[in-house]
């Protein structure tokens, strides 16, 4: 399998982003779930620092990102 990136719209206020990644399930949690580790991808273009990067997993809980 391929890494493969999916952006669709649902209505106007709605963006559904899926992508497949070529890795174990647990790996992509990690990934996804651990501030530490979001911190590494999800910063941007060089140069670019994700300042916050905060996360409640519980049900209703939320994402905080900021660069």
């Amino acid at each position: 399998m391929t890494d493969t990136l999916k952006v669709t719209t649902a209505g106007d206020r709605e963006i559904i982003i899926s992508r497949s990644f070529d890795a174990s399930q647990e790996l992509v949690w990690d990934a996804m779930s651990r501030p530490e580790l979001l911190r590494r991808w999800m910063a941007g273009p060089p140069g670019w620092e994700l300042t916050t990067c905060e996360e409640d997993q519980r049900v209703l809980g939320y994402r905080g990102l900021a660069c």
